[in-house]
């Protein structure tokens, strides 16, 4: 339940992004919120680039981006650039809807995010040119061996493992694997990434006067105890976000004693 409510917690977080039509929303002090649809290329590097200069002009409370995707992939290094310039914001989630998919180059964008939500489905495969140049045997080896070079720097760089990459190299181009649940979790993309939640369990720490120890052990209790205090599956947002609700109640007084069981 509580994984199931990743998306509800965002919405609370940071309000409700805007409308999947809308290429991005920034301004006025706002989040800022972006959307990847189609097929991803060097247009769309641009793009972000310019919704990261909106984000970093905003003031401190509002620097954080949401970034929707509903993409079936397109240039990878394009992809790992944008993915490299959400990085740098210091507050950045990325939500794959119930229906949407992220494909391909689309999971470089995914990996990019400290914050992560995965409802819909998530596809890979090997890594490819886009070109369709005639070249020598030698000259494509060359090319392939430094894209998958760059998609393992840019893996670990991003905090995922290298068997992410290995996944990938599995699958023909002309396929999509979609990952199950458990997949996405060994491989992390439906997670935050652990240098963010690290900086985050520290800051919670402190804010109890706990511990990073303490802290921790209530924060496993608190899963086991406060997944029990709402039905498996809320039919409706507003079920959700009242679920939300009671469960980080719930978790709050795990934190400061006054919850047991």
């Amino acid at each position: 339940m509580l994984r199931i409510l990743v998306a509800i917690w965002i919405a609370v977080l940071f309000g409700s992004p805007a409308s999947a039509d809308t290429r991005s929303h920034c301004g006025n002090g706002s989040i800022c919120d972006a959307t990847v649809e189609g097929i991803i290329s060097k247009a769309d590097v641009i793009a972000f680039r310019e919704i990261a200069r909106k984000v970093a002009a905003n003031p401190p409370s509002a620097q954080a981006l949401i970034v929707n995707l509903n993409s079936k992939g397109g240039d990878v290094r394009s992809a790992i650039e944008i993915g490299q310039i959400i990085r740098q914001i210091s507050k950045s989630v990325a939500l794959v809807g119930r229906d949407e998919i992220c494909a391909s180059a689309c999971v470089f964008v995914l990996a990019g995010a400290v914050l992560r939500s995965v409802t819909g489905k998530v596809g890979i495969h090997r890594p490819y040119s886009m070109t369709t140049e005639e070249k020598k045997y030698q000259d494509r080896q060359r090319e392939f061996t430094a894209l998958s070079r760059a998609v393992k720097d840019y893996l670990e760089q991003m905090n995922l493992p290298l068997s992410l990459f290995d996944a990938m190299m599995q699958v023909p181009p002309q396929s999509i694997k979609v990952l199950s649940g458990v997949e996405l979790q060994r491989f992390g993309l439906d997670r935050n990434d652990p240098v963010y939640q690290d900086l985050l369990d520290s800051d919670i720490a402190r804010g109890y006067g706990l511990t990073k120890t303490d802290y921790l052990s209530r924060k496993a209790r608190a899963y086991q105890i406060c997944e029990k205090v709402n039905p498996p599956a809320p039919r409706t947002f507003e079920e959700s976000k009242q679920a939300y609700e009671l469960e980080q109640k719930c978790m709050a007084e795990v934190m400061n004693g006054t919850r047991k069981n």
